[in-house]
């Protein structure tokens, strides 16, 4: 009995080059397509993190201002010891030393100019900033948008209120002037977006 050992008789091994085609094919649709996935995670990530630290800007601008605007002086007739006020600008003498009994000076309520510091902000074109005795200004921060949702368009204004919350004050009658709400709307450079925010505070007595 012969064996016959034909080359048809012989096990095929490997691919043929069509099936290596095809794999090759969907390994770089597949890499196509983790990439473009990957590429948009890594892109809404950062834009995610750019929005968080615009947001977190925007509140240490509100919390330096209100810190400094609680502490506005105010004469024994509940006078607020304010120069300037308006929608873009206010000048104020704040109190400074400590609340003790041989802090005379802070303690005083008959002169503004006694046991204060003047404080001024202001806001231009996308800056706000803080200046202390007429020194050079600090900068709060430089990214408010171009414009917003105040009543005179801008994204950031001042407005001040009486008791009831409603009644604008003016400068003739700042010794009834009880809250100042700040709105700012910082712009996020990589989203586009503006991110609005509003604080309303009550001065001290």
């Amino acid at each position: 009995m012969s064996l016959r050992h034909g080359g048809s008789d012989r096990l095929q091994t490997g691919f043929t080059l069509v099936e290596l085609v095809i794999v090759i094919v969907l390994l770089a649709l597949l890499a196509g397509v983790g990439a473009s996935m990957l590429s948009d995670g890594f892109r809404v990530t950062q834009l995610l993190q750019s929005e968080q630290s615009s947001q977190d800007e925007g509140r240490y601008v509100l919390e330096r201002l209100a810190r400094e605007l609680r502490e506005v002086k105010r004469l024994a007739d509940g006078t607020a010891c304010i120069s300037a006020m308006d929608a873009a600008r206010l000048v104020f003498q704040r109190r400074s030393g400590s609340a003790s009994p041989v802090d005379a000076a802070f303690l005083d309520r008959s002169d503004c100019a006694v046991g204060t510091q003047q404080v001024a902000v202001t806001f231009s074109g996308t800056s706000l900033t803080l200046a202390y005795d007429g020194s050079a200004a600090r900068l709060l921060t430089d990214r408010v948008a171009a414009s917003g949702g105040c009543a005179n368009g801008a994204a950031f204004c001042l407005s001040y209120l009486a008791q009831d919350g409603s009644t604008p004050v003016s400068l003739a009658g700042r010794a009834s002037l009880v809250f100042v709400q700040i709105q700012l709307e910082l712009l996020d450079v990589a989203s586009g977006r503006r991110l609005p925010q509003t604080l309303r505070l009550a001065l001290r007595n």
